[in-house]
């Protein structure tokens, strides 16, 4: 059949006229992409976070030497052919069968010890820390970036997104880092405050708090949830994207995304982190216990020492499944646990050093906030380590000849040269167990100032006008005795 001429001038101009519509609505497409990319970069300018990039230089002496406990593990990656770990003090590097080829300390040049998380992004390993912001390390030397309009407090995650690396602080918000400059990024113009971990999947960015629940950013929408929709806490431990379905971890227990709200899989208190491994949904609490979750909660079984065990988590990298902890890296294969990495018994049992003294033998007694006593030798050999459950907070040690005493939080402890001990407590006359200081006979306590006279045991409290009953220190100077308490300082005359 043949079109009339007349036909096929309306056809050539609707052919016209539907390819001028297409071109019409490319265009418009094009323009809305435009306009919504320069809508982002505006507000990226307008969210730009200000900052000082420093070059940090090693502080290398030989009169100085630092004694660090890396056990405290708080990540672990693969970079440069080694493993680095992010430690409560400082970073280590290991290799491949976890044999410790070198220990960062700030004399290495980090600005500080406490490190908090790491990330391998751009060639760098990307190192967070406590107090001190980001640090970069090319493999050779450190690099801090410090943001100078916040105080952001800790680095809590990281994670990669479009070509940028994600940076959660728990004071100073989410920050956009693109090898150049920082960028604020907002919920609905909102800061983002206690980021506690990052997932980016696909289109959708998650953000974990460690307070105010999950945020979700997709579409350039960002939505809420807390315990309002089915969290069962508004702490934010971990999230997995499982093909179709999203997990979330809170600190009270496991809940699922089924479709405006959460609704809860498991209650388990204290719980620390959430990770996906070969299909598999893990689970760890603070104290090392790990679960599995299929279509319910089982406990996986492993061969670890969970004496004292704190602050575990459980991460993937390089392939492979490992377990951190206070007591260092183990990994998990095959339903085992395995030690990968552990700090030497010669090196400190806790990093918060509360108390020194020398004893007789000239032996150094080194007492922790946390975790009792620690002995060398002058050689630098660790010869004790005493711990138990009434000797873990040390506030302070003297030595008076042959005996060491320690004010403890649970007692007045004295120690003879076969570290056999005594312990003078509420039972035997002092007003609280909570020993802060002593000098000779003045013991100072929680509740009074605590001396002998004529063998027992005396108090001086706010009834005998004390300043305060809270009793931090005490120094005597001839016939005057100085006590420092919660309420200023008393000076007191014998007799």
């Amino acid at each position: 059949m043949r079109l009339s001429f007349k036909n096929k001038i309306i056809c050539a101009a609707a052919a016209l006229i539907l390819c001028a519509a297409a071109y019409q609505i490319l265009q418009i497409r094009k323009s809305a992409r435009t306009t919504l990319a320069d809508s982002r970069a505006d507000l990226i300018n307008q969210n730009g976070v200000p900052f000082e990039k420093k070059p940090l230089a090693p502080h290398l002496s030989p009169n100085i030497r630092i004694l660090q406990n890396t056990n405290e593990t708080r990540d672990f990656v693969r970079f440069n052919n080694s493993y680095f770990a992010a430690t409560g003090g400082g970073l280590v590097q290991q290799s491949e069968d976890g044999k410790i080829l070198r220990h960062f300390t700030v004399l290495d040049g980090l600005p500080e010890s406490d490190l908090t998380e790491l990330a391998v992004w751009n060639k760098k390993l990307y190192i967070g820390s406590r107090s001190k912001n980001l640090i970069t390390f090319d493999g050779e030397k450190f690099e801090n970036y410090v943001w100078t309009d916040r105080r952001a407090q800790s680095v809590t995650a990281f994670a990669e997104a479009d070509g940028k690396l994600l940076i959660g602080t728990f004071g100073g918000g989410l920050l956009a880092f693109d090898g150049v400059n920082f960028a604020e990024i907002k919920a609905e113009k909102t800061r983002i405050s206690a980021v506690n971990c990052l997932l980016k999947d696909g289109a959708k960015l998650f953000v974990g708090t460690f307070d105010n629940g999950l945020w979700i950013y997709e579409s350039d929408v960002w939505t809420h949830f807390t315990t309002a929709e089915g969290l069962p806490s508004n702490r934010v431990v971990g999230i997995v994207s499982n093909d179709e379905n999203l997990y979330v971890a809170t600190d009270f227990g496991l809940a699922i995304f089924q479709g405006k709200t959460f609704h809860a899989l498991a209650i388990l208190p204290s719980l620390s982190s959430l990770v996906r491994h070969e299909n598999q949904l893990f689970l760890t609490k603070d104290n090392g216990e790990i679960f599995t979750f299929d279509t319910s909660l089982k406990e996986f079984s492993v061969d670890k020492n969970s004496a004292n065990l704190q602050k575990a988590s459980l991460i993937s990298a390089a392939e492979k499944f490992w377990f951190l902890s206070n007591q260092g890296i183990a990994e998990i294969k095959e339903e085992k646990i395995k030690t990968f990495s552990q700090t030497k018994n010669e090196s400190l049992t806790d990093n918060f050093v509360s108390a020194l003294t020398f004893d007789v033998n000239e032996n150094f007694w080194i007492g922790t906030f946390r975790g009792g006593i620690d002995v060398f030798s002058r050689d630098g050999k660790k010869l004790k380590h005493l711990e138990s459950e009434i000797l873990r907070e040390i506030n302070f040690l003297q030595a008076t000849g042959e005996t060491i005493y320690a004010a403890t939080a649970n007692g007045l402890q004295n120690f003879k040269n076969d570290f056999s001990t005594e312990n003078l407590t509420k039972k035997d006359g002092l007003p609280s167990a909570s020993i802060n200081h002593f000098t000779n006979d003045f013991i100072a306590t929680a509740k009074g100032l605590a001396f002998r006279e004529n063998g027992k045991i005396r108090v001086l409290s706010t009834v005998q006008n004390l300043p305060n009953n809270s009793v931090y220190t005490t120094a005597q100077v001839g016939g005057k005795l100085y006590a420092g308490t919660l309420g200023g300082l008393a000076e007191i005359e014998n007799g």
